[in-house]
């Protein structure tokens, strides 16, 4: 479109059938915003010393230097349908020290099968000056049947400056989105990344299927604060490990309409949401967490829990 600001790393593949063999790629890392573009982008001061990274799914982290405090751009683009580019973190206007945003990667087939990595993560800061790290960028599959055992991952960049000054690329944004089933067992990374200052935060995960979800992942949006992960289907069958929890913020919301959905993964934020419908007794949700413990009934079902827990009919 003419922008000088960014590379244009969109990608996208339509086909009847896609398979990412394990070893194999599909990578728009580091292809978003160029450092300081970009909706969400960083800012940094005059003097170049503090800086804030990179935003998209998730703020990126602030930057700080003796009473000056440059402020992460704000997050923007679509949950369900990401399709957008991530942003570059602030740095030297003159050189290109801040990393860049991630790219955008589409994925539309009638069967995905992802036993490869697909990722679309946000550049670290380059050199030994101050930058920030670009945030993630998009990463949208959509299909009949979803599954596999690889990796997805649209994180932030590092910044690892000398100084204390800089601030970590936020997360960027993941949807899968399937017309009849997901059934996927791999890593599913959208977290913000370290800065010398603050962390970045995490981005959002959307999953959503017509028919059935059988996850037995490990999902990891954390950051200076939480992502937002969203599993919406029929039946959901949720074992792993699922962490949104940071010290602010972060989310985890399930929604399901079969009572014989089955959740026996860990989930790690403090609070995690449960949309579903009136079940019979026989129906048992276990929600893992470190944090402290209670036990209580809510009408015509039991849920075991031992964190801040709450349930909508």
């Amino acid at each position: 479109d003419g922008d000088k600001n960014r590379y244009l790393g969109k990608g996208v593949i339509n086909a009847v059938n896609i398979s990412i063999d394990s070893g194999s790629k599909i990578s728009a890392d580091f292809l978003g915003f160029k450092n300081g573009s970009g909706p969400g982008a960083g800012s940094h001061l005059g003097n170049n010393v503090a800086v804030s990274g990179g935003s998209y799914g998730g703020l990126g982290g602030n930057g700080s230097y003796p009473s000056q405090y440059p402020f992460s751009g704000p997050v923007y683009g679509s949950v369900t349908q990401p399709t957008a580019l991530g942003s570059g973190g602030g740095g030297d206007t003159f050189r290109t020290y801040a990393g860049f945003g991630g790219g955008a990667i589409k994925l539309n087939a009638s069967t995905i099968t992802i036993n490869g990595n697909v990722s679309a993560r946000g550049g670290d800061e380059q050199g030994d000056d101050y930058g920030s790290g670009g945030s993630g960028g998009s990463i949208w599959i959509v299909a009949d049947f979803i599954n596999g055992t690889g990796f997805i991952d649209s994180h932030g960049g590092i910044s690892h400056s000398a100084g204390t000054y800089t601030g970590g690329g936020g997360g960027g944004r993941i949807a899968l989105d399937s017309r009849d089933k997901i059934d996927f067992n791999g890593t599913i990374n959208n977290y913000g990344r370290l800065g010398s200052y603050e962390y970045g935060s995490g981005g959002s995960v959307f999953i959503n299927a017509t028919n059935s979800i059988i996850l037995n992942a490990t999902t990891i949006l954390t950051g200076k604060e939480g992502g937002n992960l969203n599993i919406t289907g029929n039946r959901l069958v949720l074992n792993g490990f699922y962490n949104s929890s940071s010290s602010v913020n972060g989310t985890i919301s399930v929604t399901y309409s079969n009572c014989s959905s089955e959740l026996s993964g860990t989930f790690l934020p403090e609070y995690t949401k449960l949309s579903c419908p009136d079940c019979s007794a026989n129906l048992s949700v276990i929600v893992n967490s470190p944090a402290r413990g209670e036990n209580f009934s809510i009408t015509n079902f039991t849920i075991n829990v031992s964190t801040g827990f709450y349930a909508e009919h």
